[in-house]
């Protein structure tokens, strides 16, 4: 059991608390200490701890264990959030987005794409990167 204090969180937030190696996300309320299931021998979680809000947030990405430094630009405006993914690589994953409404389009590199609620507010976004791809979602 972690205090959030100690990771440096603000402690009045909600957080986005993503797990790489399973695939999940949950929300950590505020004030809440943070803790893990029994993790077995030479086991471990690789987390990703994003701040919710109002905003559109990258909530998790399984294009890199670092769930986000793939992402070289994001840009939200109005109803609509752009974002650049630049990996290096061709490679097939999925992005999940804290998003203010359900999304209305989302095209990657021009094609559109099918998103899928996850609950919560959260969308999953699948798709193929071919060493970079350009989002945009509208909501």
């Amino acid at each position: 059991m972690l205090d959030v204090m100690m990771l440096g969180l603000i402690p009045d937030s909600d957080y986005f608390v993503s797990d790489f190696w399973e695939g999940t996300h949950r929300i950590l309320a505020a004030g809440q200490p943070l803790t893990f299931m029994a993790i077995p021998p030479h086991g471990g979680h690789l987390v990703a701890i994003r701040r919710a809000g109002p905003e559109p947030v990258l909530v998790a990405s399984s294009f890199h264990f670092t769930q986000g430094s793939e992402i070289a630009a994001w840009h939200a405006s109005g109803r609509e959030l752009c974002f650049k993914v630049e990996l290096g690589r061709i490679a097939d994953g999925e992005v999940r987005l804290r998003l203010p409404a359900a999304p209305k389009a989302a095209r990657v590199d021009g094609q559109v794409i099918a998103m899928q609620d996850s609950g919560q507010g959260i969308y999953l976004l699948g798709f193929s990167v071919h060493r970079t791809a350009e989002v945009v979602v509208n909501w």
